[in-house]
């Protein structure tokens, strides 16, 4: 006799399923069997969030050169999540003989970066309604944001660095052509887990620190037990 009930519907509620155990296909909520990839059905399950850096034409100051202890903008994981980062990108607002100003993704897979400083801001859900709240703390550079020394290698990660302009050039001749730094997990590879206490640390800065930025970071948290 053939069973009815080999679909179910399940848009928000993904069930936690042990290794080697059975499960039924599941289906949208027009009845049709989708197969989304991972990183869309983050955002339509209502898992995917985003910070920025700066608003509208209010941009914030990058640092002098690249420095562990000062970021743009973090995101620190609490323990029982999984957090994973998706998209960054940042752009140059202005710009005035600044010499080799480089921007980098840091994953800190081993503690909680923030210290003081910058302002404390709330990661807005991707998906409208909102279904779910990041469990953790999120932090932009409005006023130096001041984070702890990295986790030791190789408990820090690199996820990511773009370089923009290596010689100094007159802020009169200077024109920004868009992102100088674009990283998005779908298109470099392997995804970054952060597991319990972590942070996620975009660094920015310039060695003569005359440069200000604009800068966005998608990243989606899951519990701990649908993951690991």
């Amino acid at each position: 006799m053939a069973r009815d009930d080999v679909f179910l519907v399940r848009h928000e509620a993904w069930p936690n399923i042990a290794e080697g155990s059975a499960e039924r296909a599941v289906i949208n909520k027009v009845g049709a069997q989708v197969v989304a990839d991972f990183y869309t059905q983050l955002a339509l399950g209502g898992w995917a969030y985003h910070i920025q850096v700066g608003a509208l034409s209010t941009a914030v100051a990058g640092t002098a050169a690249l420095t562990a202890l000062i970021g743009v903008g973090l995101v620190d994981n609490n323990a029982g999540y999984v957090t994973i980062p998706l998209h960054v990108e940042m752009h140059i607002a202005t710009y005035s003989t600044a010499t080799l100003f480089l921007s980098m993704l840091e994953a800190d897979m081993a503690k909680k970066r923030f210290t003081s400083g910058g302002t404390a801001i709330t990661p807005r859900n991707l998906r409208g309604d909102s279904p779910r709240s990041f469990n953790g703390a999120a932090y932009n550079n409005t006023g130096t944001l001041v984070i702890a020394a990295a986790s030791a290698a190789p408990h820090s990660v690199e996820v990511a660095r773009g370089v923009g302009s290596e010689d100094a050039q007159p802020a009169t001749t200077f024109t920004d052509r868009g992102a100088h730094f674009t990283w998005t997990a779908g298109k470099s590879g392997m995804p970054v887990l952060l597991v319990d206490a972590g942070s996620l640390v975009m660094h920015h800065g310039s060695t003569t620190a005359t440069d200000t930025m604009y800068g966005n970071l998608q990243f989606a948290q899951l519990d701990k037990a649908m993951v690991v």
